[in-house]
């Protein structure tokens, strides 16, 4: 692909993810105790966007997240370290916004044998309002980039939605297209509709769950059914990818693209973490030529 530029803005945690193969289906009795394989890696919305923009080749990628300090000498602390090195080794730029005094975010992820999964999540950093130096290296990043990927928690998240808005305002007058990746998946029940259309108001595109999203719309669709919810955000958006729990999915535009399918499962389940953040960077290429 040729030299693009993208710029990711959002959250960036530890994850810790639990596989168990022997559990059927997750219930309390269940997971009482339940042997598992475990792991540690980068994770966050943030992070899956970057690490999946930088794998495919839209490359330079530039991401911009929260990471936490010990509080003893002020340098980065376990968790901040292994998400920096995962990040350094994809060969992407980090502008860490540093938050002294918050660890950085972890999440703890359990799947079991049939996908499902139990998450417990801690923002920790990514709560942290971003500094002026680095709310000016982000609107300077702006103007080398083809797109902007913004994660949902960092614009519906109060202490740092004000410092997002300004940015995809500043992307929106550069011409920069804004992709909004709508996440956490419950955010419908605590943002009304009338808060999105407003904090979305310069977003391009959007991306997320079929029940997310139409439980943000003006109008629920009549029919649980991906297209229908699409077919309504295009009245705000340029274009819009929405997926159901079953993996189906449509994505559209208003220039006429319209297809639908399957989400591919990855072969392994601890890979399930992060699948439709990896989905929605393969979308880029239909809504932003050259990527």
């Amino acid at each position: 692909m040729p030299d693009a530029g993208v710029l990711v803005v959002g959250d960036a945690m530890l994850d810790v993810v639990a596989v168990s193969e022997t559990v059927a289906e997750i219930s309390v009795a269940a997971l009482d105790y339940a042997d598992a394989a475990i792991g540690m890696r980068a994770g966050g919305t943030g992070v899956n966007l970057a690490l999946e923009a930088a794998r495919t080749g839209c490359t330079p990628v530039h991401l911009v997240c929260s990471l936490g300090h010990d509080t003893a000498d002020r340098s980065a602390d376990l968790a901040a370290r292994t998400v920096l090195g995962e990040l350094e080794r994809a060969g992407i730029a980090v502008t860490v916004n540093p938050a002294a005094g918050r660890p950085t975010g972890t999440a703890v992820i359990g799947y079991v044998a049939d996908g499902s999964r139990i998450m417990f999540g801690a923002p920790g950093a990514n709560e942290e309002p971003w500094s002026d130096g680095t709310a000016a290296r982000a609107r300077g990043a702006l103007a080398s980039v083809r797109v902007l990927l913004v994660s949902g928690w960092m614009l519906f998240r109060p202490s740092t939605r004000d410092d997002v808005r300004r940015l995809v305002r500043d992307a929106a007058r550069l011409g920069v297209p804004v992709v909004l990746d709508v996440v956490p998946h419950a955010v419908h029940k605590a943002v009304s509709p009338e808060e999105f259309a407003r904090l979305a108001a310069d977003v391009d595109y959007v991306s997320g769950s079929m029940h997310t999203l139409a439980g943000l719309l003006p109008r629920r669709p009549a029919h649980d059914h991906p297209k229908p919810v699409v077919e309504a955000l295009l009245e705000s958006f340029a274009g819009a990818l929405t997926y159901d729990d079953t993996g189906a999915f449509h994505l559209a535009d208003r220039s006429g693209l319209s297809r639908s399918g399957d989400i591919p499962r990855p072969d392994r389940t601890a890979s399930l973490r992060g699948a439709t953040d990896r989905f929605l960077v393969s979308a880029l290429g239909d809504w932003v030529p050259g990527l």
